[in-house]
């Protein structure tokens, strides 16, 4: 345990899944299909380029079709929920067979699996370099929060370390005043620390409280340690430096 594994923004603290951001981009499946469209016609909003092309793609996608009954002329919200599942999420490890000419214009049969537009998206969004790429592919996709660390930002190892049963995240997202109560609580010599803890962490209770209290003083008490930065206006934003500055004077 050392200070850098509480950081997101240090490799070693962050979330692997997210990164340390605490959110993540998904594909959502209403903005890759478009319902009012039959397959034939576009409907997979990533793959229209390839509709009715001669593509490798193109065949794989008919002979998934057709092996799996699904009409590629029929509106996309006229298929069951199943028929759309196959589309948007694959077959597993069901094989199929292509057929079609190789690059050398001789007629070949490939094995092949269908891993779907879904799985098919996410996975060249996270291999491409191109930032055009990495832009078009994100109008298929929302951001929502990081399944792992449930918005944390920090590796589950990291917040399995608490005092009080409470992780440094928990703590972050109470509001100063708030903080502040904890504070005075934790610091105190009660059975939530031992003495040798009490004793060790006596100096920095000392420099917390300072600067939460003065950040009390000025009208924040509101605020949430968590809060980003680019949220707070600019008075609330100085005063924080302020209390910063304080806080290192008293250290």
């Amino acid at each position: 345990i050392e200070p850098r594994i509480f950081s997101f923004n240090t490799p070693h603290g962050a979330c692997p899944e997210c990164n340390g951001l605490g959110t993540i981009r998904k594909v959502d499946q209403e903005l890759v299909l478009n319902l009012n469209l039959s397959i034939a016609e576009g409907a997979i909003l990533p793959w229209a380029r390839i509709v009715q092309t001669d593509s490798w793609s193109w065949r794989v996608l008919e002979e998934v079709t057709k092996q799996n009954k699904i009409d590629i002329n029929k509106d996309t919200q006229e298929l069951s929920e199943d028929e759309k599942k196959i589309i948007l999420y694959g077959t597993g490890k069901d094989s199929y067979k292509v057929k079609g000419p190789n690059r050398f214009g001789r007629i070949v049969v490939w094995d092949t699996t269908f891993e779907g537009v879904v799985t098919n998206v996410e996975r060249r969004y996270s291999a491409t370099e191109s930032d055009y790429v990495r832009t078009e592919i994100e109008k298929f996709m929302r951001i929502d929060t990081c399944d792992v660390c449930k918005g944390a930002r920090l590796k589950p190892d990291v917040l399995s370390v608490t005092i009080d049963e409470k992780s440094i995240a928990v703590v972050s997202s109470y509001s100063i005043r708030n903080l502040h109560e904890w504070l005075k609580e934790v610091s105190k010599e009660t059975n939530i620390l031992s003495e040798r803890e009490t004793a060790i962490g006596k100096p920095i209770f000392k420099e917390l409280l300072a600067r939460v209290s003065f950040l009390i003083d000025v009208g924040l008490e509101y605020l949430t340690i968590s809060r980003s930065a680019n949220t707070l206006a600019g008075g609330e934003a100085q005063r924080i430096r302020l209390a910063s500055q304080i806080g290192s004077g008293l250290s």
